[in-house]
């Protein structure tokens, strides 16, 4: 009997990995119902396969995929991301998804709907629902990359940051005042220029030994992303290339001559 500590279930990929997988799916049987291994070569996979079978199970779980072998199909949420009226409806479906995994919504619910830093995601991961560190590493990857994907379908119609944290964070069970600690939280961390981290933020999270500056401008928030120790060479390169960059954004808008 094997001793192996298994971490709890969860998708095994990102939404947007996902999604894709249904866009094959949908091309081969529009809204016909399959069996198990039909799908799996349909999408991809060696019939009857773990990688295939785990990806069958990462469609169910991002609400993509209904029914029981050999009568399994795409669910109308499915059918709304991929044959959407517009790029809103779309979103809102891909956001919805993004939710639908247990694992997901309790994480983003436990911390206040917003995007927590590694370190605290994985303690939460590895101390309070017995995940191994290789289950843990995973999914915080998956996590993350699945509302990042939420987050940059959402901007393609959303005019601001705002406005793309509050679709994503739109879930029934949160309550109002959660909601408003939720904003009031995010208002002061743009004001202060370094703060926890928002659903905004998520592709622009640091990696490992680096942090990150936010500068909230009129037109939306700047992100700078550097190491945790700057030498004075350092210094002086990253200068000059911001000023680089400041003169080329002044000539793209026809800023140059009002400097």
């Amino acid at each position: 009997m094997s001793n192996e500590t298994r971490s709890p279930s969860y998708p095994q990929m990102s939404l947007g990995k996902a999604v894709d997988l249904a866009a094959k799916l949908y091309k081969g049987i529009h809204r016909a119902s399959v069996g198990n291994a039909e799908a799996q070569q349909i999408i991809g996979y060696t019939p009857r396969s773990g990688s295939g079978l785990a990806a069958l199970s990462a469609l169910k779980r991002f609400g993509l995929m209904e029914g029981r072998d050999p009568h399994i199909k795409l669910t109308e949420l499915a059918l709304q991301i991929l044959e959407p009226s517009d790029a809103r409806e779309r979103a809102e479906g891909i956001a919805q998804a993004a939710k639908k995994p247990e694992m997901f919504a309790e994480v983003l619910e436990s911390f206040g709907g917003k995007m927590p830093a590694d370190s605290a995601m994985r303690a939460k991961l590895v101390r309070d629902r017995g995940f191994t560190s290789a289950g843990a590493d995973a999914f915080i990857r998956s996590f993350k990359e699945t509302f990042s994907f939420a987050e940059r379908e959402a901007s393609l119609f959303a005019d601001t940051p705002e406005e793309i944290a509050d679709m994503i964070a739109d879930r029934e069970d949160i309550s109002a005042a959660t909601m408003s600690r939720q904003t009031t939280a995010q208002a002061a961390a743009a004001t202060q220029g370094v703060g926890p981290h928002s659903l905004s933020q998520i592709q622009h999270l640091p990696g490992p030994g680096m942090q990150q500056a936010v500068f909230p401008l009129a037109e939306g928030p700047v992100y700078l992303n550097f190491p945790n120790e700057l030498s004075s060479d350092g210094y002086a390169e990253l200068s000059e290339y911001l000023e680089i960059f400041l003169r080329r954004a002044a000539r793209t808008k026809g800023l140059e001559e009002g400097r």
